[in-house]
């Protein structure tokens, strides 16, 4: 079979996998489509922006878990997305920190997410233990939201070029106009740039 053959193969799988998560998520989790709707109350919430942050932990937390019976990644114990730009806010970092007691880097350049994702394919997190994530219970939004609802982890191999793979996730944009809007005040970073490991 030919890369190319591969590649069409899976893309055709995706498409078939993709089209029984929006039925699972349409049937049973139907407020998947209303994220904004969501995270309104946290917004309007007369909060620190540190707590708002833990409420959107808890609602990328529930996220995850509607979406993990259709995920690609499920029990696979693969560490592709560790491979890849993972970015995170001034605020997560300082909840790293003050959970695992490990000291960040604070002088960084501008993030640029293109930048990022290019500099960091391929490089693990500095978290990633013996094919793990060793601050799991801490990790970043972007990590707790990483998720393949294709037909497998395919294309979610950092080998594959950017160009040729096209990981089928959810629509997230309405998440992260919130995580921006409660993290608008903090730096963003990769995770490899606030603690270089």
């Amino acid at each position: 079979m030919t890369t190319i053959t591969l590649y069409e193969q899976k893309h055709e799988e995706d498409k078939l996998a993709l089209a029984r998560a929006v039925q699972f998520i349409q049937t049973n989790h139907p407020w998947l489509s209303r994220i904004a709707k969501e995270g309104q109350p946290i917004l309007r919430a007369n909060a620190s922006a540190r707590s708002k942050l833990e409420k959107l932990i808890q609602l990328a937390d529930r996220i995850g878990n509607a979406t993990q019976e259709v995920a690609a990644c499920k029990g696979s114990g693969c560490a592709y997305c560790c491979h890849q730009a993972v970015m995170l806010s001034g605020l997560e970092v300082d909840r790293i920190e003050k959970d695992t007691g490990l000291k960040a880097t604070r002088n960084l350049k501008p993030y640029e997410s293109q930048e990022n994702a290019r500099r960091f394919a391929r490089t693990p997190c500095p978290f990633l233990k013996d094919g793990g994530c060793s601050i799991y219970e801490h990790r970043p939004i972007s990590c707790r939201l990483a998720m393949n609802l294709g037909a497998s982890p395919f294309f979610c191999n950092t080998e594959i070029p950017p160009s040729d793979s096209k990981i089928v996730h959810l629509d997230l944009k309405d998440f992260w106009q919130l995580y921006f809007e409660v993290t608008k005040a903090s730096q963003l970073g990769d995770i490899r740039d606030f603690f270089p490991g």
